[in-house]
């Protein structure tokens, strides 16, 4: 979302780096983006999959986007439904 995106950039580390210079906020579809395939080391996503209509597509897209041997980080919580 807009309010999102506003947040993050505020985030974004004031100090110069390279790394905050690489870090790109976008507002898009996250089960198809309009990004290369291969294009990611890392592809992450914090309480994000259970907000998506696919959750499966979400994660196809996902690996479309990593390089031969990146990294797909997911975080997720769920409610156990059996007793433990």
């Amino acid at each position: 979302s807009a309010p999102m995106l506003e947040h993050a950039e505020q985030k974004r580390p004031r100090r110069h780096s390279p790394h905050s210079a690489a870090i790109e906020f976008r507002r898009g579809d996250a089960t198809a983006t309009d990004l290369p395939t291969g294009i990611a080391d890392a592809v992450t996503v914090a309480f994000g999959i259970r907000n998506t209509d696919s959750p499966l597509a979400c994660l196809q897209e996902m690996r479309r986007l990593l390089k031969p041997g990146g990294q797909a980080i997911v975080l997720e919580f769920g409610q156990a439904t059996t007793p433990v």
